[in-house]
């Protein structure tokens, strides 16, 4: 589906329709904000259950098209007893799982630390990425209006298209 960009006040207030759709279908969607080119992917991996269901959709989508993959594991720097040795160790270790599971494809691996939302924006507009597809953790209503959600995130404030995996 595309993507209008409402922003500020309008968007909390009202909402977009792209917002309503990715938080209540059951389904993948990938919400368009222009034409897709797709020759650079970013993948987003955390080493959820939802790794594999985009990984499962990312492969042929970047077969199909020739597409760079880079695959993005972000360490939230919110955790201050974990070292940051230890910290890319896990990363890198969820990197590995997740560039074993992309037959055909050699993928690009990078560790980020940071907000995760952010370092995902970041990578991919610095990189100059085409698509972000990253899995939906489903938070329930009280925790996505508390916290947020790193998908709802990345969807609003992204400069390229966003398949978000359910």
């Amino acid at each position: 589906m595309g993507n209008r960009g409402i922003e500020g006040a309008e968007d909390f207030l009202l909402g977009g329709v792209a917002e309503k759709v990715s938080r209540h279908i059951e389904c993948s969607v990938l919400i368009a904000k222009k034409k897709p080119k797709m020759s650079k992917i970013l993948v987003a991996v955390d080493g959820s259950e939802y790794m594999k269901n985009v990984l499962t959709h990312v492969v042929p989508l970047a077969t199909k098209r020739n597409a760079e993959v880079t695959l993005l594991n972000v360490v939230q720097t919110s955790v201050p007893w974990i070292k940051p040795e230890m910290a890319r160790a896990v990363g890198e270790h969820i990197l590995s799982k997740a560039a074993a599971m992309v037959e055909g494809i050699e993928p690009d691996k990078r560790v980020e630390f940071g907000h995760p939302a952010q370092a995902i924006l970041e990578v991919a507009k610095g990189e100059g990425c085409d698509l972000i597809a990253m899995g939906s953790r489903g938070l329930g209503q009280v925790k996505k209006f508390l916290l947020g959600s790193v998908s709802d995130r990345v969807r609003r404030h992204a400069h390229c298209s966003v398949l978000i995996v359910k």
